[in-house]
């Protein structure tokens, strides 16, 4: 709907965000902090700092959620394992539309036309 898509094209993300939720979506199922920051290294060159922050940001605005994972120890107790998040529908939009407004930007042609869902 051409509200949902406002939300979208509304929604303030800064450039750690970009690369959180290209780094989210490349690992998948299994992102989590830990594997999140070391491939945004290995794709960029770069070492995020606290990538804690953002991610609780991009949990706020609705683009990914926790998935919390669980492990029982020998003793019969849980261990909680790195909290693995994914993209909602909301992020794959978002993720999707500015990638179409970057391939625009490299090619020096206007972005395309939103397609409707």
């Amino acid at each position: 709907s051409h509200y949902r898509s406002q939300l979208v094209a509304d929604a303030n993300i800064d450039f750690l965000e970009q690369w959180i939720l290209l780094a989210v979506r490349r690992l998948q199922p299994n992102a989590n902090a830990v594997a999140i920051r070391e491939e945004i290294r290995k794709r960029t060159g770069r070492t995020p700092g606290n990538i804690y922050i953002p991610l609780y940001s991009l949990r706020k605005k609705g683009f990914i959620k926790n998935s919390p994972s669980h492990e029982l120890t020998t003793t019969g107790r849980v261990r909680k394992q790195p909290i693995i998040v994914h993209l909602t529908e909301q992020g794959e939009r978002t993720l999707k539309e500015w990638l179409r407004a970057i391939d625009a930007l490299r090619r020096g042609k206007k972005k395309p036309p939103r397609k409707s869902t």
